[in-house]
């Protein structure tokens, strides 16, 4: 459980110093290849970090063009 937890906290991280949604996003599918024996472990914890994901995304973005 350890690990898993720690390798959504480094594709979150990496998230945070990219922006990169697709980069994140293909994380999220190796990760789910990864544990395979985990899936409802890892859908758990990574349902919980969509919402701050999304949230810090949107911020971004928002930043990145703002309306005129």
């Amino acid at each position: 459980m350890t690990a898993v937890y720690n390798d959504c906290w480094k594709i979150y991280r990496e998230y945070t110093k990219t922006h990169d949604m697709s980069q994140y996003n293909r994380r999220i599918v190796e990760l789910k290849a990864k544990y395979p024996q985990m899936q409802r472990f890892v859908r758990d914890i990574l349902f919980a970090f969509v919402p701050v994901v999304n949230s810090l995304h949107a911020e971004y973005m928002m930043e990145k063009n703002p309306k005129r």
